[in-house]
């Protein structure tokens, strides 16, 4: 027997966390922009298009012997489950194309 819990962030803190990293992402852009820019000589003007994606990586515990220690806690008193505290990694994308003058 094979368990696999699994823990997630909530809705609203996911798309919190969505929104600050693609804000995160899109200053980046620009900044990166500005620097190639001025090395080129010259200014950015506008954006033409912007694509975004983003994921979140929900931090998963593996119990995948949860169930040796079922049957060892039935013949022995209950076994607790460990669970240790991790990272959840959340990350954004973007891919902007800015005009140039």
């Amino acid at each position: 027997m094979c368990i696999r819990d699994r823990f997630t962030l909530s809705d609203e803190k996911s798309n919190q966390l969505r929104s600050q990293a693609l804000q995160a992402a899109v200053a980046q852009a620009g900044s990166d922009a500005d620097a190639v820019a001025s090395a080129l000589g010259v200014r950015i003007s506008g954006v033409k298009s912007v694509s975004v994606g983003a994921s979140y990586t929900p931090m998963s515990y593996d119990n995948s012997y949860a169930g040796y220690a079922m049957e060892d806690a039935k013949m022995s008193s209950s076994v607790p489950t460990r669970v240790s505290p991790g990272d959840v990694d959340v990350s954004a994308s973007v891919s902007i194309i800015y005009l140039i003058a």
